[in-house]
């Protein structure tokens, strides 16, 4: 899998075409503020969650987290923190 820097660029992961983010940077920038833990709330979905695991992956870009919903269900995904639309609720301690 190659790596978008025009893509990151466009959803804002990356400054510029020509800054080459590390794999642990581009992790880090997807997940944001998120922890093991924490509480926050999804812009897209409206609703709350609780982060209870983060698997950073072993290969360029591959990540995922685990959430539960305030619902009960429980998802796995790899979608990238929108810091216009997602807000943190609590830190873990």
């Amino acid at each position: 899998m190659s790596y978008d820097y025009e893509l990151d660029e466009a959803l804002g992961l990356i400054d510029e075409i020509d800054e080459s983010p590390t794999r642990e940077e581009y992790v880090s920038r997807c997940l944001g503020p998120q922890q093991i833990g924490g509480r926050y709330h999804c812009g897209y979905w409206g609703q709350d969650y609780r982060v209870v695991a983060i698997d950073r992956g072993n290969d360029e870009r591959w990540w995922s987290i685990t959430v539960q919903w305030d619902d009960g269900r429980t998802t796995n995904h790899c979608t990238a923190w929108d810091e216009n639309n997602d807000r943190v609720i609590s830190q873990p301690e």
